[in-house]
């Protein structure tokens, strides 16, 4: 099977969390390149609603970790004793209306 940045154009990929997390974090440009293939038309792309909660709550998580200086491992329990700071996160008070009440928008 071809790496990311190597997928034939034309063809069809499922995309996980990683590639998106990876992405905004600018961490793997292949899944920058494959985001924009995408956008192009030159790849067939497609993901899940699972996988989008999944990168929403790992940015946040991220975005946590940074905001509040904690490591990776002391956000969950932090944001557990402190959950008035969940309001404080960017990507939570910047997120389309219905996203955080699970309604239907």
């Amino acid at each position: 099977m071809p790496s990311l940045a190597e997928f034939p154009s034309g063809g069809s990929l499922f995309l996980d969390a990683n590639c998106f997390v990876y992405h905004f974090l600018d961490t793997h440009p292949a899944c920058t390149l494959t985001l924009y293939r995408s956008e192009r038309g030159e790849l067939r792309t497609f993901t899940s609603v699972s996988v989008v909660a999944e990168v929403r709550h790992r940015l946040m998580m991220w975005e946590a970790s940074t905001i509040f200086h904690l490591s990776p491992r002391r956000v969950r329990e932090h944001l557990k004793r402190h959950p008035d700071q969940i309001k404080l996160l960017p990507s939570v008070t910047s997120m389309p209306i219905g996203w955080s009440t699970g309604s239907d928008f």
